[in-house]
């Protein structure tokens, strides 16, 4: 087990370079550091995702905003956004690695850590009706078996105001499965167009 508690050690040393690149203070690492170890695995991949879909309407409203100290206050969040989506990646996920390698190398027990998904764009979409859905895709990745498929069940009714539901899946070699999902909701927020028939304005004779 040496082998490993010098990665585990590795891991953790690492993410303290984190304060200079992405430029936040120390203190401000260890709270993030402190807040992701206590995460479970479903956790850690709920709080991934969220994460990612923060980073995407901040990077959105940077482009837009032309507000000084918004602008200043959008970058220290995506910096420690980008601090803790890192820091997920480097330790939880590298100490899956390490629990899955121990078992497979030293108990010789089967493979029963199921794939990640990572859905690309947010987990909440919104369009008009009658406007094309474009879908955004998703990322599969597993331990043992690498990068997977992923597989989408469900369908969207672009002339239907309402909520639908896709289900996002991929398993690996072992047969573990995952399955996450995306809701689309399709709505009607354009005002109906009127067209007066005849003179406009019409005159009356008394």
């Amino acid at each position: 087990m040496k082998i490993y508690n010098l990665i585990l050690v590795t891991l953790i040393l690492t993410t303290h370079a984190l304060a200079n690149t992405f430029d936040i203070s120390n203190l401000e690492i260890e709270q993030i550091e402190q807040k992701v170890s206590l995460m479970s695995e479903p956790e850690a991949i709920e709080r991934r995702n969220q994460i990612v879909q923060d980073i995407e309407g901040l990077e959105e409203e940077q482009e837009t905003s032309q507000n000084p100290s918004r602008l200043k206050e959008i970058a220290a969040l995506l910096a420690l956004r980008n601090a803790e989506l890192e820091l997920i990646d480097r330790i939880f996920f590298g100490l899956v690695a390490l629990n899955a390698l121990s078992e497979l190398t030293e108990n010789k027990a089967p493979d029963t850590i199921p794939p990640v998904i990572t859905l690309n764009g947010a987990s909440a979409l919104f369009i008009e009706r009658g406007d094309d859905y474009v879908e955004p895709g998703a990322q599969a990745f597993d331990l043992a078996s690498g990068v997977l498929q992923v597989t989408i069940s469900g369908s969207v009714d672009i002339n239907t105001t309402g909520v639908y539901e896709l289900i996002y899946s991929a398993t690996d070699d072992s047969g573990n499965i995952t399955s996450i999902s995306r809701t689309i909701t399709v709505v009607d927020t354009t005002a109906p167009v009127v067209t007066v028939t005849g003179d406009n304005p019409a005159t009356v004779e008394l």
